[in-house]
């Protein structure tokens, strides 16, 4: 930012990115920018100053690029703990963990401003740390042991007497006592583990739409739709629920980058369970002509400023009849280019 002396007062007015009014906040993304100050002290007059924000290296809580003393009670890669808005990559979640050898996966940062930081992906070594000393030794081992004891039993009792020949040259042992052989324990199945807030997930029915977990809540299980970067679709209906690994869940939100260069779609229906927006929703969505916006419930907290930056100008956004003047107004403020018509449904 520019350092101004306390007679200066300072305005911004963006050129790229975005376009700041005069006595908003000053910008924090990276894009270029233009500060004007103006001189209300004894001098007058004002002049503007050009200057660029830079990406950042990476975000704050980038996590370890070794994590090596998970515990022994997690078995796969997605059930390892990450910073808030990181996640495993898609790929890698699955990936089973064995105890004492490591395992590489990628993790990913998910924030809405992801695009303001060089690194949004780090791998990973994580290795499963050996069962506790407190267990000692395995089933099996212990089963090898009583073997080995009931072997030594048969051998002889090591008592002198017993062990001398009898009247006819006979040596007597002692009789064995013939006990059944203890059953193993079969283990017992572990529960299914839900997934956690900021992992990937798909729906049961398969079709390869990828939702992020953001509520996991026994009465208010939540995802926000991410897309389906493998299906071709011209109209897309996101859905109000979904059911993933038998469990429902209810589609809140659109993840940012979730259209983001798009080939494909022409139309997207929104339901009216949808309640927030995130970065660069649709950007370059080059074919895209109608969204279709159901919800009652945006606001413009839960929108990000960025949510409909880069969106074509032949598109129309068509919302409730009761809302058009009051969404084209928030949309605007959201990166909305003033070209792109906002009509009722």
């Amino acid at each position: 930012m520019l350092a101004v002396e306390e007679h200066y007062s300072v305005s911004y007015n963006g050129i790229l990115p975005t376009v700041y009014e005069e006595q908003e906040q000053a910008p924090v993304h990276v894009g270029k920018y233009k500060a004007r100050v103006t001189m209300t002290g004894a001098y007058k007059g004002e002049f503007d100053y050009a200057f660029i924000i830079e990406k950042a290296a990476q975000p704050d809580h980038t996590p370890s690029r070794v994590m090596d003393q998970v515990s022994y009670d997690v078995t796969r890669v997605g059930d390892v703990a990450l910073p808030q808005n990181w996640s495993w990559r898609q790929t890698d979640v699955d990936l089973p963990l064995t105890a004492g050898v490591s395992v590489d996966a990628v993790a990913e940062y998910t924030g809405e401003d992801r695009d303001d930081y060089v690194t949004t992906q780090v791998q990973i070594s994580i290795t499963r740390a050996e069962k506790s000393g407190g267990d000692e030794g395995t089933d099996k081992d212990k089963d090898k042991d009583k073997d080995n004891d009931q072997n030594k039993d048969r051998e002889g009792s090591g008592n002198k007497d017993t062990d001398k020949p009898a009247p006819g040259g006979n040596i007597v042992t002692p009789k064995e006592d013939k006990k059944p052989a203890p059953e193993e324990k079969k283990p017992t199945p572990e529960a299914p583990q839900l997934p956690k807030v900021g992992e990937s997930i798909t729906a049961d029915t398969k079709d390869g739409t990828v939702y992020k977990v953001t509520g996991t809540d026994e009465k208010n299980r939540t995802v926000a739709y991410s897309g389906n970067p493998g299906k071709k679709q011209k109209t897309v209906t996101i859905p109000k629920t979904i059911r993933s690994g038998g469990v429902e869940y209810k589609v809140t939100a659109i993840a940012a980058n979730a259209f983001k260069n798009d080939q494909t779609v022409e139309k997207i229906v929104i339901p009216d369970t949808v309640q927030k927006i995130g970065a660069n929703a649709f950007k370059k969505a080059k074919r895209l002509r109608i969204i279709r916006i159901k919800s009652k419930k945006l606001k413009a907290k839960n929108i990000s400023h960025k949510a409909f930056k880069g969106l074509g100008k032949k598109v129309i956004i068509r919302v409730p009849k009761k809302k058009v003047k009051a969404y084209r107004a928030m949309l605007r403020g959201k990166g909305l280019s003033r070209k792109v018509q906002v009509k009722a449904l």
